[in-house]
């Protein structure tokens, strides 16, 4: 009698984990001059651009005491106190450009605290260099639009600040579970989200046909085709009310921490 049992619970359990691969609506890069809507104020490109480092601490001290006369530098982007962006370390420089390095696009509200750290990478304990906190960048932009920050110890940090990058698509994301579609994300800043699409949403019929028994490449079909008048979408949401929704592709302006 415990075998059919154990067989029970296993099933149970592998249905409870069952992961379902994540579809994404596409987004295309800007063609031309393409018009688009505008991205919020608000939203921001952020990356690292560079940094001067003075060849000394100002007691004197060389900032690397291994692998090198110069420092190795990193910096590191905090937003109201949590991570976004780091770095990687660049080997015994005073003037790092960190090429290649993370970016994105972020939400700074008014009031955002921004905090810039710039270490010194070393084998066994990493050292600062300097750091940097404001809350209104307006006031560190420099002739070409960028932030140039002073830390308390001299060295200049330099970030892009420009307007957010964006894309042209629906902005969302779907999984295809059984048979029906589920919306898994979507971007902020998009039609979809305009739209009133949520996460969570079952996607109930697209384009006047039944999402029950959709192939994954059928309905990837239809989403991802553009659809010049619009796409007609019945959704049903979490609280079981259903809806008629227009998806027209548009501006999306995705956030780094949304992707």
């Amino acid at each position: 009698m415990k075998a059919p049992i154990v067989v029970a619970i296993a099933a149970l359990s592998l249905a409870c984990t069952a992961v379902y691969p994540e579809l994404k609506t596409p987004l295309r890069p800007l063609v031309g001059q393409q018009v688009i809507d505008p991205p919020p104020r608000e939203v921001r490109w952020l990356s690292f651009l560079g940094a001067e480092v003075p060849p000394q601490t100002r007691d004197g001290r060389k900032w690397d005491a291994l692998g090198g006369s110069k420092p190795d530098p990193y910096a590191i982007l905090f937003l109201d106190g949590v991570e976004v962006l780091r770095t990687p370390a660049e080997a015994n420089t005073l003037a790092p450009t960190w090429r290649g390095a993370p970016a994105g696009n972020f939400r700074i509200a008014d009031g955002t605290r921004l905090r810039v750290e710039l270490w010194d990478h070393n084998p066994m304990h990493d050292h600062p260099i300097g750091v940097k906190e404001l809350s209104n960048p307006d006031e560190y932009l420099d002739d070409d639009g960028a932030l140039l920050l002073e830390t308390d110890s001299g060295a200049h940090v330099r970030l892009s600040f420009g307007a957010a990058h964006g894309f042209y698509g629906l902005g969302f994301v779907y999984e295809l579970r059984t048979t029906e579609p589920f919306v898994t994300s979507v971007f902020g800043e998009s039609p979809a989200a305009k739209a009133g699409l949520k996460r969570g949403d079952e996607l109930v019929a697209v384009g006047g046909k039944p999402t029950k028994g959709m192939s994954a490449s059928e309905l990837q079909s239809v989403l991802n085709t553009p659809h010049k008048d619009g796409l007609a979408v019945s959704v049903r949401h979490a609280d079981k009310s259903r809806v008629d929704l227009v998806l027209r592709d548009g501006a999306v302006y995705p956030l780094r921490t949304e992707q």
